[in-house]
């Protein structure tokens, strides 16, 4: 059975608290420049021992769809005139 966005808000919405504990950590990551093919940061989270690189593979460009994919955290790094269109 599929879930709705209602029944996946609901759920997310009672563990809210935990999972702004569970997301909560550091994100280092390169100033904003001209070139669009690249992107490089790092990530840690508190509760997890080993960070992780973000690099262009994590990025979804602008205006971009996902299908099959019911849910997910997402996280906006520039804005405004420093965002860039991949």
């Amino acid at each position: 059975m599929r879930s709705t966005a209602a029944d996946i808000y609901s759920r997310i919405k009672g563990n809210i608290s935990d999972l702004r504990k569970r997301l909560n950590g550091r994100i280092e990551y390169e100033l904003p420049n001209d070139n669009i093919n690249s992107f490089h940061g790092y990530i840690k989270l508190k509760r997890d021992p080993a960070g992780e690189n973000i690099t262009i593979n994590n990025i979804f460009p602008r205006e971009s769809q996902l299908i099959f994919t019911e849910w997910l955290f997402g996280l906006v790094i520039y804005t405004g005139n420093n965002t860039k269109i991949y």
